[in-house]
């Protein structure tokens, strides 16, 4: 019993979600639905094997109608081509999907009909995860791959920049191809990452107190810190590092 409640508590099945599964049992497309889920599934398998190999902590999996969702810990004190990877492994999962439904087809388990459906939607799930759309893969690989040579407030402006007008985009595109459930989901996720940005930018001057070692350092004119970098700045005949910036940050922030 104490495994059946960990379960439960592990995956978190909306009630959206059954009633889609419902809808589409009783129109005849559950089966289409189905693929769409499992496809899903095996691209946030991705994201959990990696989490698992970085020793990263899965909170839950919940199953929305739209597809799987991995809720992980808070991941902003891993490297960032860390972060990179764990999201990247998600798409990658295409390629794993790509033989696993020729295999199906080639052995006669699923039909031509079946099969070109699967194709597209493999493409579909990972072009569309492939989007610089917060909180989509995207975001969060160009976002990281970004912290190499941005300062992290730059990377932050920049990042939100994009997922708004790529967000633009996609709703311009929806109105010739509606995917209402998803759009909205997309449109809540902007404003909540909006209010956060203050929150992400405290916890990153907080990180770095910790004072880090990276390869590389920068001597910065100003007080806009880079997160894979070492900061320095020299004020005052005085040398500032990466605790005390970062401290000074705080205080005026208080």
């Amino acid at each position: 019993m104490k495994i059946l409640s960990k379960i439960n508590d592990f995956i978190d099945i909306k009630i959206s979600t059954y009633l889609l599964l419902l809808i589409t049992f009783l129109s005849g497309q559950f089966k289409n639905i189905l693929i769409f889920l499992i496809l899903s599934g095996i691209h946030e398998l991705g994201h959990l094997i990696v989490c698992l190999f970085f020793k990263v902590k899965v909170k839950k999996i919940t199953i929305l109608p739209f597809g799987f969702n991995l809720k992980i810990d808070d991941i902003s004190y891993l490297k960032s081509y860390k972060v990179c990877i764990i999201y990247l492994f998600g798409p990658l999962m295409f390629i794993l999907n790509l033989f696993l439904i020729k295999f199906l087809y080639v052995h006669n388990i699923i039909s031509y009909t079946t099969y070109m459906f699967s194709k597209n939607a493999n493409i579909a799930i990972n072009v569309f995860n492939l989007l610089p759309i917060y909180p989509l893969d995207g975001y969060h690989i160009i976002n990281s791959i970004m912290q190499y040579a941005l300062t992290y407030k730059k990377t932050l402006i920049l990042s939100v920049v994009l997922s708004i007008i790529f967000f633009i985009g996609l709703l311009i595109y929806n109105i010739y191809n509606p995917q209402i459930v998803i759009t909205i989901f997309l449109f809540f996720m902007q404003i909540m990452y909006l209010k956060e940005i203050p929150m992400l930018y405290k916890r990153f001057l907080i990180e770095k107190t910790y004072q880090k070692k990276h390869k590389n350092f920068k001597i910065i004119n100003n007080y806009d810190m880079y997160k894979e970098k070492n900061n320095y700045k020299i004020e005052k005949n005085a040398v500032l590092d990466d605790k005390k910036i970062a401290l000074k940050l705080l205080s005026k922030n208080k």
